[in-house]
């Protein structure tokens, strides 16, 4: 999805409590079978889903996710009689925010193992030689980074030459 996140508060804003409770226990039973991002975009996310009910009946789902400046709207719907933003949209939209927090997790991760294995080299430069370095900086408190390259050398007392 290419805006930042779905909120549970999202979730309950665009269903009834009843309807976040029982997809909340559905999503935690692993009742969704199926869930796709048909379509993603800027401002738009289409999911397509399907979830078991009760009864092991399978339902399924189209769920747009339109964001307008801070509000995300929520438009659910689904095969089952309740038709528009039940419980079996609730679990859909938990398991798509599960999916999204666990691939932000990994990209985390391998950015982080990248640059750790910058140093792993043993390797300390000759103090005559210039080499590149680098200045991570976190521009925002939701993870936007700007990376800063130069070339440099060690001075003899310490430290790295402007």
């Amino acid at each position: 999805m290419k805006f930042k996140k779905i909120s549970v508060s999202d979730i309950k804003n665009s269903c009834s409590n009843n309807a976040y409770l029982k997809g909340r226990d559905y999503f935690q039973q692993s009742k969704v079978i199926k869930l796709r991002a048909t379509h993603e975009t800027e401002s738009t996310v289409i999911l397509s889903a399907c979830v078991s009910g009760s009864h092991s009946q399978h339902y399924n789902q189209t769920i747009t996710f339109t964001k307008t400046g801070y509000y995300l709207k929520i438009n659910g719907r689904c095969s089952c009689p309740v038709a528009y933003n039940c419980k079996h949209v609730v679990a859909a939209c938990l398991a798509y925010k599960a999916e999204k927090s666990q691939q932000n997790t990994d990209t985390k991760k391998a950015c982080l193992n990248w640059l750790y294995s910058l140093g792993e080299t043993g390797k300390h430069p000759d103090a005559s030689q210039e080499f590149a370095a680098y200045v991570l900086h976190q521009r925002e408190a939701g993870g936007k980074y700007l990376l800063s390259l130069f070339t440099t050398r060690e001075k003899k007392q310490g430290g790295l030459a402007a």
